[in-house]
């Protein structure tokens, strides 16, 4: 156990344990409901909302097969291939480079080794469930407008509410907003009226209301 402690708090490996305990704190906190898994996203779903998307730039995030991830799943992939990598590579690669370079410049190569090792397992590791992410095209929030939902949760208010928009294929998961007084509970039905970019939210109608 104190072997593996000195190894994980050793240059390079202690800068990756670092993120990795970023990494567990961040799940945990998702886990519980407090922060999106998206957060971290910029601009890439939707409107390029939520994912990296393989049409909004290609480059390095294509060829990795990156494209359509969350950017949290893909950052804590990566983070956690080169914490791995780079224990691996400080306990039987490090004598040998510092036989070649000097101390310090045989632990950047270790630490960049185990970045570059780390992006190709990550994205070999996540290649096999990104369908689940990239089912279908990444579409315009707005042009969402129109669309029929579902209702999962309890209630749906001007402030609170949450829903599935079909989307053609799996269904796409949203804050909805209802301004007018209405009977949506769990399971109604309603089509999507607009989208409010400042909640973040779209709006809706009731489809089928029942008569008073």
């Amino acid at each position: 156990m104190g072997e593996f402690l000195t190894s994980v708090l050793m240059y390079p490996t202690v800068i990756f344990s670092g993120l990795m305990i970023l990494v567990l704190m961040f799940w945990m906190v998702a886990m519980l409901g407090a922060i999106d898994i998206e957060i971290l996203d910029i601009d890439a779903d939707f409107d390029g909302d939520a994912d990296l998307d393989a049409d909004g730039g290609g480059g390095l995030i294509d060829t990795f097969g990156f494209a359509g991830m969350p950017i949290s799943i893909a950052i804590s992939t990566i983070i956690l291939f080169g914490w791995i990598v780079c224990l691996v590579l400080n306990a039987y690669a490090m004598p040998s480079v510092s036989e070649v370079l000097p101390k310090g410049a045989s632990r950047v190569v270790v630490f960049l080794a185990s970045a570059v090792f780390a992006v190709v397992l990550a994205a070999v590791a996540l290649r096999p469930v990104r369908r689940v992410f990239t089912g279908h095209k990444a579409v315009s929030k707005h042009a969402l407008t129109g669309r029929n939902c579902r209702i999962t949760s309890m209630t749906v208010t001007a402030e609170q509410g949450q829903g599935e928009i079909e989307d053609g294929g799996a269904g796409i998961v949203a804050q909805l907003r209802c301004a007018a007084f209405n009977t949506l509970e769990l399971h109604s039905r309603a089509i999507v009226i607009g989208y409010d970019a400042e909640q973040d939210a779209f709006t809706i109608e009731p489809l089928d209301e029942p008569d008073a």
